[in-house]
């Protein structure tokens, strides 16, 4: 009995060791303790080998301190090198940024002059090219005109073919006319001549007295054939004459009034059984003169 009393009471003295051991350690153990404890270090031998012998510490005489030497004076110098540097790199920057802005200013001029001479020889190109074509067209223009003047030189000389079936006044199939006649014409009988002055006429029953019509008097640069209507009475004479649109390819008025001048002055055979106003036409060939 005793030895169990004894075992209870030494196991309940370890518990409450164990358990005081256990909060003693919570409490103190894990807690930092403020302020800081200051470092520590271990305290060295003065000397000045790293190996010696003895017990005796020998004296060293302390040595003079060194005077401390004065700051360098070129601190000044060095900013005021460093300003000027400074100075001197803004001085470049400038050049430099002024260079580029120059030759910037010279490109846009240079372009803007290729520019113009580019739109100058573009317009001179199409000034040319329009030249060219109003050439053309009046080369045109002439080659038709005097295509259209010698058909109707000669049409009116009897000298181009026709390719008409039928056509006249009468009642039976056929082309009446003269084969030395005018397609221009709508006169279907008379006569027709032309002489070396290039004058022919059609008058039906008609012959110009002594053999020729007067010949106009004129100087041209041009070829071409004048109509002229004209009005004849009983005696020959001509009594009227006008410009005819049809058949003629001449317009300039000095050649018209010229036909005209000499178709008042044309004088036919007389004809008492003749109608008392017998119409016709006298056709003028003009040359360059």
């Amino acid at each position: 009995m005793i030895d169990d009393r004894n075992k209870q009471i030494g196991v309940l003295a370890t518990i409450i060791f164990h358990v005081v051991l256990v909060i003693l350690i919570v409490v103190y153990g894990f807690v930092t303790p403020l302020p800081l404890p200051e470092e520590e270090g271990v305290l060295i031998n003065f000397g000045t080998d790293a190996v010696g012998k003895g017990e005796v510490e020998t004296m060293i005489s302390p040595q003079p301190a060194q005077p401390t030497p004065p700051p360098p004076k070129s601190a000044p110098e060095t900013a005021v090198a460093s300003n000027k540097g400074e100075k001197e790199v803004m001085t470049q920057d400038y050049e430099e940024t002024a260079r580029i802005e120059e030759q910037k200013r010279k490109e846009r001029e240079k372009k803007a002059e290729e520019d113009r001479k580019r739109r100058e020889e573009e317009q001179v190109r199409k000034q040319r090219e329009e030249e060219e074509r109003r050439r053309r067209e009046e080369e045109q223009r002439i080659a038709e005109q005097k295509r259209r003047i010698e058909e109707s030189t000669r049409s009116a000389f009897g000298q181009a073919a026709t390719n008409a079936t039928s056509d006249g006044t009468g009642n039976a199939f056929g082309n009446q006319g003269d084969p030395k006649g005018s397609p221009d014409s709508r006169s279907y009988t008379g006569g027709q001549g032309a002489g070396s002055e290039g004058i022919g006429y059609n008058l039906t029953g008609r012959t110009p007295q002594g053999g020729r019509l007067p010949a106009p008097q004129y100087t041209s640069n041009q070829d071409g054939v004048v109509v002229i209507k004209v009005k004849v009475d009983r005696s020959g004479s001509v009594i009227e004459a006008e410009f005819q649109p049809k058949g003629s390819t001449i317009t300039d008025l000095k050649l018209r009034n010229a036909a005209l001048q000499a178709a008042r002055m044309a004088k036919f055979n007389p004809d008492p059984n003749a109608e008392p106003i017998q119409v016709g036409e006298i056709i003028y060939r003009f040359y360059i003169r």
